[in-house]
């Protein structure tokens, strides 16, 4: 795409606020959730906490560096299609516009607003309605995280509380650095350093993770195939003997019971008043004893 920040302004201003919420910018609404999980992660004093900070901070990072990328290639560089093509893009919906803004707002207000409500200490609203058991509660810890006690002066002023905002904000600065700054020409000689062709070895790692670690396809070849073949040997063993049979013996009773029917209708008046004086004795019948 490409180019749309002018063409679809409000669909811009709201992915923006989104992209903002989701790598946890402050006082958005991703910055109480997110960095709540990472520091009731890192809180329960074990390394398992301590192997979930790094990996967390990480993906952090990457999800700040990506999502600045999609940014920068859908609202932020040259149109990358044609004019008969851009003529077709507009604006959201009045139907689709209202919920759009209702959530931008509330992406950028309600978790500073609520904090207390959801994440904070300072509130009992839920009262019993949510029970969290004794030794799975990390509320406490994750609140007043200790700082570092190195002796630098860098890192006695910084609680372990700024390395999520940290590693967010890291990763939007060189996503920008990156796709803004440095040209394409650049940018793909990096691209082809990391990966290069010619090296078998990074090739093969390049091929894993371009086809998403071959997940479809295990995916494919374990369970759909497995259960498509497992279904039609079913199929032609059991189900398809079964249907015959049930069709067979429901066409004939139809079959026989039209034939009966069919006999009945004689065509003489005489015979039709008889059937009429049967079904109205039954029917008077059933009203007087039922």
């Amino acid at each position: 795409m490409g180019g749309l920040r002018k063409w679809m302004p409000l669909t811009y201003i709201s992915m923006l606020i989104a992209t903002l919420a989701l790598i946890g910018f402050p006082y958005t609404a991703g910055f109480y959730s997110k960095d709540l999980i990472i520091e009731t992660a890192y809180s329960n004093k074990f390394f398992e906490g301590n192997v979930m900070l790094v990996l967390e901070t990480l993906t952090a990072f990457l999800t700040s560096f990506y999502s600045y990328r999609l940014i920068h290639f859908v609202f932020l560089t040259k149109p990358n299609v044609s004019r008969a093509k851009f003529n077709h893009f507009h604006e959201a919906s009045v139907e689709m516009g209202i919920p759009l803004i209702t959530l931008t707002l509330f992406s950028l207000f309600a978790g500073y607003l609520l904090k207390d409500l959801f994440v904070g200490m300072g509130t009992d609203f839920f009262s019993d309605t949510i029970q969290v058991a004794p030794e799975h509660f990390r509320q406490a810890e994750s609140e007043f995280i200790w700082y570092w006690d190195w002796e630098s002066a860098l890192f006695t002023s910084l609680n372990l509380k700024h390395i999520p905002v940290i590693a967010s904000l890291s990763g939007f600065f060189w996503a920008y650095i990156f796709y803004t700054k440095l040209s394409r020409t650049l940018q793909q000689e990096f691209s082809i350093n990391i990966f290069s062709p010619s090296d078998e070895s990074r090739k093969k790692l390049f091929d894993f993770l371009s086809h998403k670690w071959y997940f479809d396809k295990v995916y494919l070849k374990v369970f759909a195939l497995t259960l498509l073949n497992l279904a039609y040997s079913v199929g032609i063993q059991f189900w398809s003997a079964s249907i015959n049979w049930v069709e067979h013996s429901v066409l004939n009773g139809f079959m026989g019971g039209f034939y009966k029917i069919k006999q009945m209708h004689s065509g003489f008046v005489h015979d039709y008043i008889v059937y009429m004086l049967i079904a109205q004795a039954f029917v008077t019948t059933l009203v007087v004893f039922i």
